[in-house]
């Protein structure tokens, strides 16, 4: 297996163990030029984090892959801070958000010199740090010109890295795969975040065409109600789809705005207890019970498929 690139250094990535590979350290819903994470709310995180964590810790669970953007708080330092001693991989990715939610520079520089950033990136570091990005992030609109020359940026450094890229996708699901397939991108190198609002038909078509799913939306009843993203996972699995599956929970702490800095929300979604501790303290049992799912698959679904994900650099 290859090497993974994670917050404290190369690690093997047989070492990953079960992993999240959606999900947040301390993030700005809004972006800055710059990824120094916004200094008035760093008191906050600081008391908030260390119960979170140690809570992961209780689980199985060893690898969080972040999927926060370039210029929404990807502060090395302060993360390093936040993880201290514990034995805890965190994933990084470059990539951008939806185009409201980017840096000016990205919307002005061309497709060719986003690419440059995003292999920077993956193969040296983020900013002047050398932790380097492990995955590709994407909020695509095939509808807008700066996405789609975004999305042409990430499948070009995609190619030329084999870094895998992921998405904020939600109800475009087969559209925005067969968009960035039809730009280039490898079909098994395309996880598309966010499943969950997808039929099983297109979410099958995607893992028929050796894409990959990734459903988070667990238990957000006023997203989806009475557990229809569990019936519509577990039937992929049914389907034969379980290597072309994942799940996270896509748990954040947030500043929403730089005006207010100490304006500070945990994105739980009205479900308590919803930290990155929930999937395998709540989701993981009622797939098990109510759902059929062995624990062979559930095994295949969080550590096998984001190992694959992750581990391009053999």
């Amino acid at each position: 297996m290859g090497v993974v690139y994670t917050l404290n250094g190369p690690v093997d990535a047989s070492a990953l163990g079960p992993t999240l590979p959606h999900e947040h350290m301390p993030l700005h819903h809004f972006a800055w030029d710059k990824d120094e994470f916004e200094p008035g709310s760093k008191h906050i995180v600081r008391e908030w984090m260390p119960a979170v964590l140690d809570d992961l810790m209780a689980t199985p669970f060893r690898t969080i892959v972040d999927v926060s953007p370039i210029g929404h708080g990807r502060d090395v330092e302060f993360w390093r801070e936040l993880v201290g001693d514990r034995p805890l991989h965190v994933v990084l990715c470059t990539g951008f958000y939806l185009d409201t939610h980017q840096p000016e520079w990205a919307k002005e520089k061309s497709a060719a010199e986003i690419e440059d950033v995003m292999v920077r990136e993956i193969e040296e570091g983020i900013g002047e740090s050398d932790v380097r990005a492990g995955i590709i992030k994407l909020a695509p609109s095939p509808e807008s010109g700066q996405s789609r020359k975004v999305c042409r940026a990430a499948v070009a450094a995609s190619k030329r890295t084999g870094a895998a890229i992921t998405t904020h996708t939600c109800e475009k699901n087969r559209q925005v795969f067969d968009m960035l397939v039809g730009l280039g991108a490898d079909p098994e190198r395309i996880y598309i975040g966010h499943a969950d609002f997808g039929s099983v038909k297109d979410n099958e078509y995607i893992c028929r065409q050796g894409g990959h799913v990734l459903f988070t939306v667990w238990d957000i009843n006023y997203m989806i109600p009475e557990r229809q993203n569990y019936a519509r996972f577990a039937e992929l699995v049914k389907r034969g789809c379980v290597k072309n599956v994942l799940m996270s929970v896509d748990f954040a702490i947030m500043v929403h705005d730089a005006r207010r800095p100490t304006f500070l929300s945990w994105t739980l979604y009205g479900v308590e207890g919803r930290t990155y501790s929930y999937l395998s303290r709540s989701v993981m049992p009622v797939l098990k019970r109510d759902f059929g799912l062995s624990k062979k698959e559930l095994g295949i679904i969080t550590v096998d498929n984001p190992r694959r994900m992750l581990d391009f650099r053999t």
